[in-house]
């Protein structure tokens, strides 16, 4: 098992994992720490935000489709996104729920279409947003109202609260996977008490 470990930490470094730099990097790298923090823990009740089954797209394209598509041009995306991880936490911590590979993709999206109607003045439809985000229309409707419910549509973000946000990200370092050194075993002679 320790050698299969290792194996897997060699293939991680061989492939060049290197911290992520940029903000979305950042933000999509503490998202998939909470995912996977979560993923032996016992599962959320049945609710809108939880899909049978989880999408093949990672968070960091769905987070740069978001805003690839999103035509926000009256606030910074990486700005944007820094509003839309705190409010994924307030949803977190008000509701104690679990962010987890089969919710992440909908709890993402709610929360960039509450940033973007809070703080752009130039934000998109539901119709459209809906197709960016791969959900129908109603179904962004509903997670929007749904969103705003459970995070008691606290969408205001003091200027303290979010240099404190940015800071974090900003220094944020991935997790780097564990590596386990293969250790020989040593013989144990016998010593003599000093008595």
């Amino acid at each position: 098992m320790f050698n299969k470990r290792k194996q897997q930490s060699d293939e991680s470094a061989s492939q060049g994992s290197n911290p992520p730099s940029s903000p979305t990097d950042k933000i999509a790298a503490i998202l998939d720490n909470w995912i996977e923090m979560n993923e032996s823990k016992k599962k959320n009740e049945p609710n809108i935000f939880e899909c049978k089954t989880a999408t093949s797209v990672t968070v960091k394209d769905y987070l740069l489709r978001m805003t690839k598509y999103a035509r926000i041009y009256s606030v910074s995306h990486d700005d944007l996104l820094i509003a839309v991880l705190m409010y994924v936490d307030r949803f977190v911590v008000k509701q104690s729920y679990r962010v987890n590979k089969y919710n992440i993709h909908r709890l993402l999206l709610s929360a960039f279409i509450c940033a973007t109607k809070f703080y752009c003045d130039d934000s998109n439809s539901n119709s459209y947003m809906a197709k960016v985000g791969g959900v129908t229309n109603l179904e962004l409707n509903e997670l929007e109202a749904e969103f705003l419910f459970f995070i008691e549509f606290d969408l205001m973000i003091t200027d303290r609260e979010f240099r404190e946000a940015k800071k974090i990200i900003n220094n944020y370092i991935s997790p780097q996977p564990v590596i386990v050194m293969e250790v020989e075993a040593i013989e144990a002679k016998p010593t003599r008490s000093p008595m």
